[in-house]
């Protein structure tokens, strides 16, 4: 009796131990594409990198950036196996369960998560094995209704895309990317080319369809109204209008119908917003500062 109770308490152990590795820390970085499905065109590039530790509630937590501009997204933190993350859009003061990676087979992942996949309940359907590009095996997780994920790296689509509404057009996220203590352990290569992996610097791994618009945006920095002008000349083709958070949220579509189209931003939150300007080839992108 002694030697089964002594053998239940090792396996009680070797359990805790097995999951008390942590996976995500100072310096990890995921660089993300939104690819266009019909002609497999790169139209936007994404990195994201956690920098440094922060407190919250008394509990340790570390803050993921956007690379492009510095702005903080939210806080993360590990225990026991799961991920969870403080969002700032939603807004949450309580963790949000992102990642389960104790999930077995048959499980369903229980997250408050407000929005995305998960706050519809993701069912594990399968896990395999996946090779990393340093030869260690990691678990992949496939779901009835999200994308597989692959313990310690996170969503193929992206690392936090399963915690928000995504759009459903013809853009498509991919984590392309994801480097640890500046090791490249995931990379998709199909659309990761030569340097994807390198810090910003991204536009230079990525061929634009085309030259400019030559679009005037202003003000800018902005508090309310903005204004953006496009030359008369370029209104014989269809020309499309979209503002995009920093996180990828789809704020606002249009078309111009005139050459001057003016947008309300009063009713968003100060902060980084993306203002792309689209015709049949041409793509730009602009950053928009709201006061």
């Amino acid at each position: 009796m002694k030697t089964k109770t002594i053998s239940i308490l090792l396996l009680l152990l070797i359990g805790k131990i097995a999951y008390s590795q942590n996976y995500f820390s100072i310096g990890n970085r995921w660089t993300e594409y939104t690819v266009d499905i019909r002609d497999q065109g790169v139209e936007n590039s994404s990195q994201y990198f956690l920098n440094k530790d922060t407190i919250i509630d008394g509990k340790k937590y570390i803050n993921l950036v956007n690379a492009k501009d510095g702005q903080y997204i939210s806080s993360v933190r590990e225990e026991n196996g799961k991920t969870y993350m403080r969002l700032i859009y939603p807004r949450t003061e309580e963790d949000i369960l992102v990642y389960d990676f104790t999930a077995k087979e048959g499980d369903t992942i229980h997250s408050n998560c407000p929005e995305g996949d998960l706050s519809r309940e993701m069912k594990v359907v399968k896990i395999d094995t996946v090779e990393l590009m340093n030869g260690e095996k990691r678990k992949r997780f496939f779901f009835n209704d999200s994308n597989p994920w692959i313990e310690g790296v996170g969503n193929i689509r992206g690392f936090f895309s399963h915690a928000y509404e995504l759009a459903t057009d013809y853009r498509v996220q991919h984590l392309v990317c994801y480097r640890q203590d500046n090791e490249v352990l995931y990379r998709n290569n199909e659309l990761c080319k030569e340097n994807c992996c390198e810090n910003i610097g991204l536009n230079a791994n990525i061929t634009n369809k085309t030259i400019s618009i030559h679009t005037k945006i202003s003000p800018n920095p902005v508090k309310n109204k903005l204004i953006i002008e496009i030359p008369e000349e370029k209104l014989i083709e269809k020309i499309e209008i979209r503002l995009t958070d920093n996180l990828g949220h789809i704020l606002h579509n249009g078309i111009f119908n005139h050459n001057i189209y003016e947008l309300d931003m009063s009713q968003h939150i100060i902060g980084i917003y993306y203002l792309s300007i689209k015709s049949k080839n041409i793509i730009e992108t602009h950053k928009v500062i709201k006061l």
